[in-house]
């Protein structure tokens, strides 16, 4: 009897099917019609109200604070991390340090740089790295917060930096060996004429003193990919760093690893069912997949392997606490198509450099692009009420969201931008 149920059922599915695909194949075919002339257009409804998608919409992600408890905000803080428990999956990153530094101390001329998506731990990877395999060292370690335009300006940062002039031999001797450690790179140019002039006297110290000095910068992949192309900057470093070569399991590690010390249980929702509703088909076909993993399948592709991304999804991922139970809500991949298509070209190359220089000001953008100040506030002030920028915390401009670099990266892959 039972199989015989489960027969009519799948019989009353088929036939439900079948009628689905009917209507499709007719509604297809009198489009075609209306197409080559054979038919007059049919009178659609019109919406009666259309709504611009935002950001956080689209993610799903919630307005305002989190109920959650203070330990879990601070297991989850997105500050780097300084305690190398906490820094998962960069062995490959760690021996390539200590290899570099071998090769350092042995009199080689070495240099390193670190590339990376904000957020994706290189200044987590270089803490556990001045703790770990350089210490005992002397390092010095500085970020690019303001915006370098000439040589003047690299060498009163580095001469306030390391507390003399960056070009004096005597400094930079054998007997003065030392580790600089030198972020945010993306700050050294601004792309105009004559804008890479710091930076090329940044390069050419470090060609100069990479036998005195190990010299390791960190800055993101667009940035890197740019400047290596119209400054020849891959050829000064002996080592180069992927921060983004990140797996799936060491971003389900980490999350987790912060997790199971709040002491809270976790509930996966059930991803929603599809394929005509063979719910129970599923299981015995091998298509049902495991809630746990399917929320960390969803994670891992939206924050494109960045951690300081899956921090903040998983934490705005969270439907409530209850009972020392957190639930989660089910993985939902985002559909950017509609925010990508109300961007302009304008948008597209603002956001492009946005993404080389690290962020903009007004002022830049204007500068950048020749065009006036109030245009250039136009376009930055749009894109920052789509929630796709923000004003950066520790910077003056503005910059790409965390959440917002798959979306951004998607759009500019489509204008051949990135």
């Amino acid at each position: 009897a039972k199989l015989e149920g489960d027969y009519l059922l799948i019989l009353a599915r088929i036939r439900s099917a079948s009628r689905r695909l009917g209507d499709l194949l007719a509604r297809s075919y009198a489009g075609l019609l209306m197409k080559i002339g054979w038919a007059a257009p049919s009178t659609a409804a019109r919406e009666p109200v259309q709504k611009r998608d935002y950001l956080g919409e689209v993610l799903r992600l919630q307005a305002g604070a989190r109920e959650l408890p203070p330990i879990y905000r601070r297991l989850f803080r997105l500050d780097p991390v300084e305690d190398p428990r906490f820094l998962v999956g960069r062995d490959a990153e760690m021996a390539a340090l200590s290899e570099a530094r071998q090769l350092w101390e042995d009199g080689r001329a070495v240099s390193v740089v670190v590339i990376g998506a904000r957020g994706s731990g290189k200044t987590s990877l270089l803490n556990c790295a001045v703790s770990g395999v350089l210490r005992e060292v002397p390092i010095v370690s500085g970020s690019f917060y303001e915006r370098i335009r000439n040589p003047e300006e690299m060498d009163s940062f580095l001469g306030g930096l390391l507390g003399r002039d960056p070009a004096d031999p005597a400094g930079a001797s054998a007997s003065n060996k030392q580790v600089i450690v030198l972020e945010e790179v993306e700050r050294t140019f601004i792309r105009t004429v004559g804008g890479f002039d710091g930076l090329r006297r940044l390069l050419d110290l470090i060609s100069q003193t990479s036998r005195s000095t190990m010299w390791i910068l960190s800055l993101n992949e667009t940035a890197y990919r740019y400047l290596d192309a119209v400054a020849g900057m891959g050829r000064v470093f002996s080592h180069k760093i992927n921060a983004m070569s990140v797996l799936p399991e060491h971003l389900r590690k980490a999350i987790l690893l912060r997790h199971n010390l709040s002491g809270l249980r976790l509930q996966f929702a059930s991803s929603p069912e599809a394929h005509f509703g063979f719910q129970r088909l599923r299981p015995i076909l091998g298509l049902e997949k495991d809630p746990e993993q399917a929320f960390f399948d969803s994670l891992y592709r939206q924050s494109e392997g960045i951690f300081r991304s899956a921090f903040e999804l998983w934490q705005q991922s969270v439907d409530r606490v209850e009972a020392g139970v957190l639930h989660l809500r089910d993985p939902k991949e985002p559909k950017y198509g509609s925010m990508i298509a109300d961007l302009t070209l304008q948008d597209s190359f603002t956001l492009q450099a946005i993404l080389q220089h690290g962020g903009l000001t007004p002022e830049e953008h204007s500068e950048v692009f020749s065009c006036d100040i109030n245009q250039s506030l136009s376009v930055l002030d749009r894109l920052q009420a789509w929630e796709i920028i923000e004003p950066d915390p520790r910077s003056p401009g503005r910059r790409v969201r965390p959440e917002a670099g798959r979306l951004v990266r998607q759009a500019l892959h489509r204008q051949n931008l990135l």
